[in-house]
């Protein structure tokens, strides 16, 4: 059994490697989303599956797309906006919070979106207006890492046998030197 001394140190330790293990997770998928969108751009491959050598298909990681999409950035600039442009459709709440009725604001974003600007235009005058409060996020990738199910010791004994010939990582799991007694 073990110490509180020893729990506390071991707990230490996961910590510290849980860190480093996050830093290094972000510094890889920043890599490896690079390397998927060029393959897709290259090939329109948006699947590749994952193997360790000698084993069986640990993993799968799919290219995974985000499309634009009209975002509130600013409430207050939006409200003041709408109080002037389509006084009819904003609510007044109780404590003097200004809200624009829900379904229309999801109209406005979905318009926009589909429009690709933040832009409004009068249904009675025809004029066209910038909308303050609301910006258009640009299309982006991102990808989905799948493991298959009880993968995770078959990589780690890949990985503790050398078999994962090309993947270091020994800022995370660096080899304990031996212990003599």
């Amino acid at each position: 059994m073990s110490t509180v001394r020893e729990l506390a140190l071991k707990a230490a330790l996961v910590k510290a490697l849980a860190d480093v293990v996050k830093e290094a997770g972000a510094d890889v998928r920043k890599e490896l989303q690079k390397g998927l969108d060029k393959t897709a751009e290259e090939t329109d491959v948006r699947s590749l599956a994952v193997s360790v050598p000698g084993g069986r298909q640990v993993a799968t990681i799919s290219l995974k797309t985000k499309l634009a999409d009209a975002v509130v950035t600013d409430s207050e600039a939006l409200i003041t906006w709408a109080l002037a442009a389509m006084p009819e459709h904003v609510e007044e709440r109780t404590r003097t919070i200004w809200n624009i009725a829900p379904d229309v604001l999801q109209d406005l974003l979905t318009a926009m979106t589909a429009a690709g600007a933040a832009t409004w235009t009068h249904p009675e005058t025809g004029e066209t207006v910038t909308v303050p409060g609301i910006a258009i996020t640009p299309e982006s990738t991102t990808h989905a890492v799948t493991l298959r199910k009880n993968a995770g010791p078959e990589l780690l004994e890949a990985y503790r046998e050398g078999r994962l010939t090309g993947v270091s990582l020994p800022e995370i799991l660096p080899t304990a030197p031996a212990v003599t007694s």
